[in-house]
């Protein structure tokens, strides 16, 4: 990571007014387990057939890893933004993913559907792929409930080439120096 810095300079700088954070406590491993279980058995029903790829295939491959980390974000109705991590989401296929909410279920229930979302998931390789879509909600797939998220947009947040991957744009030649 530290590699990078030498090839691009810092062009934007962002910050937040933190307004509540919750107090630490340890991640429940035994719902997290049993919820990765759950979703790796049936995320492939919630999936549909594809028509065209969103999700390249390394970064399908790195949510579907069960040592790979996710946090979803949203917007709550006040307006103020919040982050939920989702270690059990995988991808159904390379346009949605899906999850169970066996961990952190009170906070997953109060997601709307139809809400816009954006999902970071890395690995402890520094690997990451960032997704924005919409959540299309709690269904039953084979008996087990399952939130997913519909694709959008794609970014990769990994130097040194990081930007929006999908939707694809087109090269442009150029013209004015």
């Amino acid at each position: 990571m530290f590699r990078y810095n030498s090839y691009f300079g810092i062009n934007t700088v962002h910050y937040l007014d933190l307004l509540e954070i919750t107090g630490g406590k340890p991640l429940p491993m035994t719902a997290v387990v049993g919820s990765a279980i759950l979703t790796k058995a049936v995320k492939k029903r919630a999936g549909r057939p594809e028509d065209k790829r969103v999700l390249t295939h390394f970064a399908e491959r790195l949510f579907n890893r069960l040592d790979s980390l996710s946090f979803l974000s949203r917007v709550e109705d006040n307006g103020v933004p919040s982050i939920t991590p989702i270690v059990q989401c995988q991808a159904a296929d390379s346009g949605r993913l899906a999850f169970h909410p066996g961990a952190f279920g009170d906070e997953l229930k109060k997601l709307k559907a139809g809400s816009t979302v954006s999902v970071l998931c890395l690995s402890m390789e520094m690997e990451s792929v960032m997704v924005r879509g919409v959540f299309e909600g709690f269904d039953r797939y084979a008996g087990v409930t399952l939130g997913v998220v519909s694709i959008e947009r794609v970014y990769n947040s990994m130097p040194s080439n990081n930007g929006w991957i999908y939707p694809v744009t087109p090269l442009e030649p150029v013209v004015h120096f």
